[in-house]
């Protein structure tokens, strides 16, 4: 898209307008005197004058007033400091200058320059400031002062360069003390800590926000929310907001711990739900029950006329009824029989030493046929491939020959055919799952009829759900549905062409995975993480050692004093972890929300932001001080 002349020169004219606005006076004291001379804690200072005229003056309660006049001073900083770069640089720099260097070496190495480069920047400022001293303190004419501007000068770099090493751990103690005790601290650094977790997960704001939407039904909070793992089924990663949950839940107070328990207590109904809506609400029971009635007055119905057939004996029904498998149906037959109310004639008498065939009944003969597909279905439970497929042949040569001597019986048997062919599908589905040496392909599924097709999801659903619920309490369910390559490729199969619903009940799943692993991690860490704290308390003594080592010029002993500073001199960890608490674990959709849009601003942020040791008096980078209430008014549950 191209700009005309006259657009360009009136965006440049706004830019100019917005550059100017910000050269007040106030934001040039702000910029000298707050950051420059007074080392960076000017939006402290001024915060704490104006909360301290609000409490006075309206009913704002002291630590909400004090913060809200830090947060002011701050965006007054950050406004001038992107309208103006340059000038604000030299404006601290200058203001640093007034506290003999000290200032301006701290201004011109908060700039993320290395250490050597903030040596360099801090000689530069400090030989400046000492030749200036020099050359004021000498007398004479200018000439005559010359050896003492250079003296000035030179004592004055090497001071300047020593200037950034030797000020990281007083300027870290300091910070950290005012973090222990300045109104919003603890929220600060809970804001700190939470934003640096998801810079260093990568989770965005947008992303944030799809994850809270996808897994609110089931109770997710944002701790839940990670980044999808490539070529990991729908699982995602979120390492660093976990560590933060699992710290914030073991030394907080209880609300998280309980909020966590009542949602896993609940993730075995949520998947039970899942498998009723996503794959089919009956159990193989319930089907077979159903599809037996069905059958039953089917039969009362179309076979009416073929059970009042005669049939003679034919040589064929000897031959069977000498086999010892039809022997064997026959028992059953009798049993089917008798929970109908009739009577079934034996198949033969013994009459001396002659075996005489009783006629039998085409219904009787029918039941017998019943009975052998019950036994097929027998074999095809219990994983008895050759034998099945040999009792299978047995029955169809059976009812072959029924075909051939009862007139009308191919017929009515045609219609009664796909109640018996759901049964086996019935059972196919559930040995899907549960029996690997099951082959069952997509073309297999296809060619189903619809009452197999739901007699096939039965078996599949019943199966599911049997995983689930012997999987005891408190461990993963879900994982236990998805967690190895054999049983997704099942559950895929299962679903045959229809991928949109494989992707929603897969989706569900992982949900409840995800929700599990903030649950284990979590609650798993409730006796760790005050271990952990103790261990961090005892390196804080050590601090103090460091710290008189760096004072006698131990560099090394000042970088370890300055990564102690935060965690020895910053808020008390239960009060961090109490603010912490709120933004990872509440399930109020308002929290989560406000929390996603101001991820999502932070992250279009082009600057970075540093945690070091004055992290608890950082940027507040998620909630405002205004937004944050105690975790237990957000609503956990």
């Amino acid at each position: 898209m191209a700009f005309t002349q006259e657009e360009l020169k009136a965006a440049l004219e706004r830019k100019r307008e917005a550059r100017a606005a910000t050269w007040t006076k106030a934001n040039v004291a702000r910029q000298v005197l707050g950051q420059g001379a007074g080392l960076g804690f000017g939006d402290e200072a001024e915060g704490l004058v104006r909360g301290v005229g609000q409490w006075l003056t309206t009913d704002t309660p002291f630590r909400e007033a004090v913060g809200e006049g830090i947060d002011y001073s701050r965006a007054q900083n950050e406004e001038f400091e992107a309208q103006n770069p340059k000038s604000s640089l030299a404006l601290q720099v200058g203001g640093g200058l007034l506290t003999g260097g000290i200032g301006g070496a701290k201004v011109l190495g908060a700039k993320g320059l290395t250490l050597g480069a903030k040596a360099t920047r801090g000689g530069v400022v400090g030989g400046l400031a000492g030749g200036v001293a020099g050359t004021g303190y000498a007398e004479g004419p200018p000439t005559e002062r010359i050896p003492y501007a250079l003296g000035g000068a030179t004592a004055g770099a090497g001071i300047g360069a020593v200037m950034p090493v030797a000020a990281i751990p007083v300027m870290g103690a300091v910070k950290g003390i005012s973090a222990r005790f300045m109104p919003g601290s603890a929220q600060r650094q809970a804001n700190t800590l939470l934003q640096d977790a998801f810079e260093k997960d990568e989770i965005t704001g947008d992303l944030l926000e799809s994850g809270l939407d996808a897994n609110r039904a089931a109770g997710g909070v944002v701790a839940d929310v990670g980044v999808p793992i490539p070529g990991g089924g729908g699982r995602t990663s979120n390492m660093e907001v976990q560590k933060l949950a699992r710290y914030a839940a073991a030394a907080g107070d209880r609300d998280a711990q309980r909020m966590l328990e009542a949602r896993q207590a609940g993730q075995g109904e949520r998947i039970t739900d899942a498998i009723d809506s996503n794959i089919s609400p009956s159990t193989i029971g319930q089907f077979i029950r159903r599809v037996t009635k069905e059958r039953k007055a089917r039969a009362d119905e179309d076979y009416g006329e073929v059970y009042k057939t005669e049939v003679g004996i034919t040589d064929e029904l000897k031959d069977f009824f000498r086999n010892t498998e039809v022997q064997d149906a026959y028992k059953g037959a009798k049993k089917i029989a008798a929970a109908e109310g009739r009577t079934l004639l034996p198949l033969t008498e013994t009459v001396g030493d002659q075996i005489i065939y009783n006629i039998p009944t085409a219904r009787g003969l029918d039941t017998i046929k019943r009975s052998l597909d019950d036994e097929v279905r027998k074999a095809h439970r219990a994983g008895a491939d050759q034998y099945r497929v040999a009792l299978q042949e047995l029955r169809d040569e059976f009812r072959s020959h029924l075909d051939e001597i009862i007139p009308g019986y191919k017929d009515a048997r045609g219609a009664y055919a796909g109640s018996s062919a759901a049964l086996e599908a019935a059972e196919s589905g559930k040995n899907l799952v549960t029996k690997p040496s099951v082959d069952i392909t997509l073309e297999d599924i296809a060619e189903m009829g619809a009452h197999e097709r739901e007699g096939f999801l039965a078996g599949v659903a019943s199966a599911l759900r049997h995983i689930s619920d012997k999987t005891a309490d408190g461990n993963d369910k879900a994982r236990k549905l998805i967690g190895t390559k054999y049983i997704r490729d099942r559950i895929r199969l299962a679903f045959g062409d229809d991928e949109a619903g494989h992707q929603a009940f897969v989706a569900k799943l992982n949900t409840e995975a995800a929700l599990f692993k903030t649950y284990g991690g979590s609650m798993g860490g409730s006796k760790t993480a005050p271990m952990q704290m103790d261990k961090e308390a005892i390196e804080g003594g050590a601090a103090v050692i460091d710290l008189a080592r760096a004072t006698a010029g131990d560099p090394a002993a000042a970088a370890r004093a300055a990564s102690k500073a935060f965690g020895w001199f910053g808020a008390p960890p239960g009060r961090v972890a109490d603010q912490l608490q709120p933004k990872l674990f509440s399930q109020d959709p308002e929290v989560q929300r406000m929390a996603a849009a101001l991820l999502r601003r932070n992250n279009q942020k082009p600057r970075a932001y540093s945690q070091g040791a004055g992290g608890g008096m950082t940027r507040a980078l998620l909630t405002p001080a205004t937004t944050v209430v105690p975790g237990k008014q957000l609503g956990f549950y």
